[in-house]
């Protein structure tokens, strides 16, 4: 259970339904067929301890990409977020996500086990989280959000050069944050973490939102949640974007004042 923070995790399946025998025929491997990609945001969570069940109270985003999987939801005592990253695979009805990265521990090897049933509107995933004493159960539903046609952006990426450039034209370059960031359905996920030298925790800012393409060359984000909740909330931003080929791109936000912030990416294969 201790680890149950940066294991929330979320995943869509379609159940199989117990057609006819003839029609199960037909479509016996169209059931197991599991199309993940797209957004979902959390609408409940539920943990049950073995005795009561107990509504938690939490907002989260997760996008799926055609191989990886990203969530993030701010922290319940402060401006900074939580997160994880992961690669998946389907079995039936159930998901199984292959967390490489989290908020909480940085670089991480760690394997979720969802249960999944279809609802209306998304899906309700359910994790159990066993230990020598006890069983801690942990269910959570999702709305699918975002109807946005496919971009050149969509997938998942991670930032090789982070550039700020000031007015006057003098450059400072940070090497040290690792950032992640998603694109699929209109929606987008961004995260870095950062370490506090004197704890040596993790935290985490982050941000997520809806995104367009308004030409080949320029997108416009506005994030929904963010530690700089009110620097981006509802503010829409113009990013100036440059392909090298499929898998690398730069990205440019102008300030106010003349100064850039210029960011690097490579898709993640």
């Amino acid at each position: 259970m201790k680890n149950f923070i940066f294991l929330l995790v979320i995943t869509f399946a379609i159940a199989c339904q117990d057609n006819s025998k003839s029609t199960t025929d037909n479509n016996s491997e169209d059931s197991t067929k599991i199309d993940m990609k797209g957004a979902y945001s959390m609408t409940k969570q539920i943990g049950n301890d073995g005795t009561k069940d107990t509504l938690l109270k939490k907002e989260q985003l997760k996008i799926y990409s055609d191989r990886y999987m990203m969530y993030a939801s701010p922290r319940a005592t402060d401006s900074f977020g939580e997160y994880g990253i992961a690669t998946y695979s389907r079995e039936g009805d159930k998901v199984k996500e292959y967390i490489f990265y989290t908020s909480t521990a940085g670089e991480v090897k760690d394997t979720a086990l969802l249960e999944i049933t279809k609802l209306p509107n998304g899906y309700k995933q359910v994790i159990r989280y066993v230990d020598s004493n006890s069983t801690f159960i942990l269910t959570e539903d999702y709305d699918k959000v975002g109807k946005e046609p496919s971009t050149k952006l969509d997938g998942a990426w991670k930032q090789t050069r982070d550039i700020f450039v000031g007015k006057k034209g003098d450059t400072t370059r940070n090497i040290t944050k690792t950032q992640f960031k998603i694109y699929e359905s209109g929606y987008f996920i961004w995260a870095n973490p950062n370490k506090d030298p004197s704890s040596n925790n993790f935290y985490s800012a982050y941000g997520y939102g809806t995104f367009k393409m308004l030409s080949d060359t320029l997108s416009q984000e506005t994030n929904i949640n963010s530690t700089f909740y009110s620097q981006l909330v509802g503010k829409p931003v113009d990013i100036v974007i440059e392909f090298s080929g499929t898998d690398k791109y730069k990205q440019t936000i102008k300030g106010p004042a003349g100064e850039k912030s210029v960011e690097l990416y490579e898709r993640l294969k």
